[in-house]
């Protein structure tokens, strides 16, 4: 399982699933998220980073 667990901090289960077998992992990545013009709060940039993942867009008011 990949899954944080509790208090498992990221190598935890980064180190299970390279230990897994018969497990395919795909690995994308992003463009860094820059605070647009120094606003974004903590919230604002973790729902714009969540946004990315999705593959969704968020107008310019979210």
């Amino acid at each position: 399982m990949a899954a944080f667990v509790g208090e498992d901090d990221f190598g935890t289960p980064l180190r299970r699933v390279a230990g897994a077998t018969g497990l395919t992992v795909r690995v994308h990545t992003h463009p860094p998220l820059l605070p647009a013009c120094g606003t974004d709060d903590r919230r604002t940039l973790a729902a714009r980073a969540q946004a990315t993942v999705c593959g969704a867009q968020l107008s310019a008011h979210d």
